[in-house]
């Protein structure tokens, strides 16, 4: 299915090549896109084509190891004391 998305925040960046990106407050900017991807087939295929390319770079997978990285990361830089709590601690 081909996609609109706003072209504000992370949608651009979520969304790439793979939709077509309209300003959410200018109503012509999203009448024009719907009429793009109705009268013109070459953009709807295109559009489904990366589409299905481009959501393969999101996953449930892929954001469980993702997230648990960060916690990895914020549990090892808690575990380490830094300097300032060495002095703090009157070991520094």
């Amino acid at each position: 299915m081909p996609v609109i998305t706003s072209n504000v925040v992370s949608m651009p960046e979520i969304a790439g090549d793979a939709a077509l990106l309209v300003n959410p407050h200018h109503l012509g900017s999203m009448v024009q896109a719907m009429e793009q991807i109705v009268s013109d087939p070459n953009i709807r295929e295109r559009l489904i084509e990366k589409g299905c390319s481009n959501v393969k770079r999101f996953s449930w997978e892929l954001t469980t190891r993702r997230t648990a990285a960060v916690y990895a990361r914020l549990l090892m830089a808690k575990s380490t004391p830094n300097k300032e709590d060495m002095i703090a601690e009157g070991n520094g």
